[in-house]
């Protein structure tokens, strides 16, 4: 019974995630008020009642509250200093009321001279020169969701999926945040960087919280929150399989600005293949090279699609029959014990894999009960030695992993052929 592998290994899940709304500001009301002027209690005029002398009344000028005083007195010393007090009084009331008037004017006048300065002060949106420095600092991007433009020099970049985080190292950027599914090796260079999960659960929060200025991610798990992302940062979105390792770090590279960082590194790939060509001689045409891998879920053989099939195919190395699929997309297959020979060739490379810690085990564990299968000890491969267990990097592309399986090649192919 087989069970096929897809190119992108999509797995449906429910992204619940949210952004936090930036616009946290509240709005102020701002009021000046003015302390009314000194008050006195006057009696009506035409009254001929004494002011009540008890008490220190008013401002403590020896005026009484009460409604009955009056500034009108028979006595005539008390009478000219009543007119004294209460002459002053006006006085001071008619200053008050001026400085007040003066300061209601000033207040007015800055609230409007506020208001025009808010008019005439330029919008970066409304300017020309502004758009067209904004525009020259970033560069549009063709991907997979449209059309993005990004900075001139990304430094604040997060990975969203593995194949974005192996094609930052190989280009030698450091992402600030990445996935964690990723080959084990991948793990021990990324300690100082913020892990985000796994793929498969997108976590807006956290890339939020670490202000990117770049976010690369793959059409299967970004195109739910595509949206909230580019709100978040610039974000280009990749739809290659497995095996079109090539196209993926070319439009990474590009949203990078590092294009030709990546043509280099193909051209030494390139070199290395050439190199392996001419050692191997005549055996390239006449070595089958079957790849095996062994998952928590079981074991698979893997097409000329798959990233590692891709490279013997650069190379020019066959494969045996079962792993020969020419017009499928499919990476691989699940084959069960009774397809073993499905898995035969000249040479075996096989490798255990899980993209979660905790079913890491469950993959080794698998692969050691295979060695001592006897379906698995019938295969010629085994008979003759000829099997080798290499590590996960065959599993995800870049040119990083890519020279790791060319120098598996060279060691278990050529180095370890001339020991024979």
């Amino acid at each position: 019974m087989a069970t096929a592998l897809a190119g992108d290994a999509r797995i449906d899940t429910e992204l619940r995630s949210k952004i936090v709304d930036g616009d946290m500001g509240r709005k102020r009301k701002f009021t000046r008020g003015l302390t009314p002027p000194l008050a006195l209690p006057l009696r009506g005029e035409g009254s001929s009642a004494p002011p009540s002398l008890h008490g220190k009344g008013v401002g403590g000028l020896g005026f009484s509250n009460s409604p009955t005083a009056s500034c009108h007195s028979p006595e005539p010393k008390l009478t000219l200093r009543i007119i004294q007090l209460c002459l002053f009084a006006l006085l001071a009331f008619g200053l008050v009321c001026a400085c007040s008037g003066s300061l209601s004017q000033d207040s007015v006048s800055t609230g409007s001279q506020l208001s025009e300065s808010v008019k005439a002060a330029p919008h970066d949106g409304d300017s020309p020169k502004t758009q067209e420095r904004l525009e020259s600092s970033c560069r549009m991007v063709k991907h997979a969701l449209g059309e993005t433009c990004v900075p001139a020099h990304p430094q604040r970049v997060v990975a969203l999926v593995s194949n974005a985080v192996v094609n930052l190292l190989s280009l030698g950027v450091q992402p600030i945040g990445a996935v964690s599914n990723v080959p084990s090796f991948v793990l021990d260079k990324l300690k100082d960087v913020e892990i985000l999960g796994y793929s498969e659960q997108v976590n807006l929060e956290k890339i939020l919280l670490l202000k990117p200025d770049l976010i690369l991610a793959q059409k299967w798990n970004a195109e739910p929150v595509y949206d909230k992302l580019s709100k978040i940062a610039p974000t280009v979105i990749t739809d290659f399989r497995i095996g079109e390792w090539k196209e993926a770090l070319a439009l990474h590279a590009e949203a990078l600005g590092m294009t030709d960082k990546a043509k280099q590194l193909m051209a030494q790939y390139d070199e290395r293949i050439e190199r392996f060509k001419a050692q191997m001689g005549e055996r390239l045409k006449q070595t089958s090279v079957s790849l095996i891998g062994v998952y928590p879920e079981g074991i698979f053989i893997f097409f000329q699609n798959s990233f590692g099939g891709t490279i013997l195919q650069d190379i020019g190395l066959p494969r045996p029959p079962a792993q020969v699929r020419d017009k499928s997309r499919l990476i691989g297959e699940r084959i069960s014990k009774e397809l073993m020979r499905y898995g035969d060739g000249d040479v075996i490379l096989a490798w255990s894999y899980s993209d979660t810690l905790a079913t890491v085990r469950s993959a080794r564990e698998n692969l050691n009960r295979l060695k001592s299968d006897p379906l698995w000890l019938k295969l010629d491969a085994v008979e003759q030695g000829r099997v080798y267990q290499v590590e996960d990097h065959w599993t995800i592309g870049s040119p990083l992993t890519a020279n790791l399986v060319l120098d598996d090649l060279f060691k278990y192919l050529i180095e370890e052929r001339s020991k024979m």
